[in-house]
Parts: C-alpha cells; sequence; structure tokens
C-alpha cells in the first residue's frame, strides 16, 4: 500500500495493475481531467468490457467512500 502512490516510480507493478491505477487517477479527477481515449484503449487491452466497467464501478464506489468518511470527519489513524 505503501507505494501506490508512487506506481510509476515501482517496477513491480503489472502492465494491468499500471493501467488500473492510471484510470484511477484520472476517474478520481472526472471533474478536471476525462479519461484520454488512449488511456481507455490501453487499459481495454487488459479487461473485457465487463471487466472495465467492473473496474470503474469498484475505483468509483471506493471513491465515494473516501468522500463519506471525510465529509463525515472519519479519518484513519496509524495504528501502533
Amino acid at each position: 500500500m505503501y507505494c501506490v502512490t508512487v506506481w510509476r516510480e515501482c517496477d513491480f507493478y503489472t502492465d494491468v495493475e499500471k493501467a488500473a491505477l492510471e484510470l484511477t487517477e484520472y476517474v478520481a479527477q472526472v471533474a478536471t481531467l476525462r479519461v484520454p481515449d488512449e488511456l481507455y484503449e490501453r487499459t481495454r487491452q487488459h479487461f473485457s468490457e465487463k471487466e472495465y466497467v467492473n473496474l470503474v464501478f469498484a475505483i468509483n464506489q471506493i471513491i465515494s467512500w473516501n468522500r463519506l468518511s471525510v465529509s463525515l470527519g472519519f479519518f484513519a489513524t496509524a495504528s501502533e
């Protein structure tokens, strides 16, 4: 989990994982960034149409949970 924010610099993520992570970045900022056609095509090389739709729904669900948590004042704390 610590490396997910620097996934571009890590060599242990697969091409499938990298496509999903890049798509996640664009979906998270869809208000200001749209998913480029090139990224859509590259991601679809790794995911069927059904898998792509499921991935986009999963990304949006997690983003929604995060926004709800922040809006309600719930923040993760480091456990000791």
